[in-house]
């Protein structure tokens, strides 16, 4: 299973699961990879350290990438968002970045679907300076609790009803893990998640837009707005 995963995320994540319970039953795994070029570049010879400001007001040093071009633009009183467009478009990345008065988790809480496809319909062209830090980093968390919050309870108990998977029943889900990489540099994106589910027997000028402190980041496929990948950049140093 994990040489499946590594292959299917071209090696970004190669282990998925360590060991295998003796009462597991069976792993249902998703994979998915992707990796968008940008489509007007970060000319490398722009980058310089800048100090990025912390949730906590300290400082850290990054690697700011530069560049100007006339991108899709969205500004509020809490937030401005820029899309950055990949390859011939289909694909962006969408940049959301708190206003001073605001911070991220407040941004993330207003992104429900209506406000955010109120968002994608009130961007407009906008030349633009963006100025944003190379990141990289790799998150794994357990998706239960998360779920459970969302209401899903039977699904983890004794009181499953799977019975259409084995025809039998007594199945029920005991571990859902979740795994992301993403690199962020100028050349473009590269980022990969996986999901498996354990299944259990019962038993003035151009606009300046720069990333100096948290962001929200979005990738998107334009014509669906189907979201492929989101998070949060808290400190661009820390992987």
């Amino acid at each position: 299973m994990n040489n499946w995963v590594s292959d299917n995320t071209n090696e970004k994540i190669t282990e998925i699961l360590n060991e295998i319970p003796t009462d597991a039953e069976m792993y249902l795994i998703n994979a998915i990879y992707f990796y968008g070029s940008w489509q007007y570049e970060f000319d490398k010879s722009n980058t310089q350290n800048q100090d990025f400001h912390l949730s906590d007001e300290s400082t850290v040093e990054v690697e700011m990438m530069e560049m100007e071009s006339e991108l899709k633009y969205y500004s509020d009183p809490d937030f401005t968002v820029v899309e950055l467009p990949y390859g011939q478009g289909n694909f962006v990345m969408d940049l959301i970045l708190p206003s001073a008065e605001s911070d991220v988790a407040g941004v993330i809480e207003q992104l429900n679907s209506n406000t955010w496809n109120s968002i994608t319909q009130g961007l407009y062209d906008e030349n633009i300076v963006v100025k944003m830090p190379k990141f990289k980093f790799e998150f794994e968390q357990n998706l239960i609790p998360a779920l459970q919050n969302m209401g899903m309870i039977d699904l983890f108990t004794g009181s499953a009803d799977l019975s259409d998977i084995n025809g039998t029943g007594g199945l029920y889900v005991s571990k859902v893990k979740h795994k992301t990489y993403i690199d962020v540099n100028e050349d473009g994106t590269e980022a990969a998640a996986v999901t498996a589910v354990d299944v259990t027997y019962n038993s003035a000028g151009p606009n300046s837009f720069t990333l100096d402190r948290p962001f929200v980041f979005i990738i998107r496929e334009k014509s669906t707005g189907v979201i492929l990948f989101e998070g949060a950049v808290q400190n661009p140093t820390e992987d």
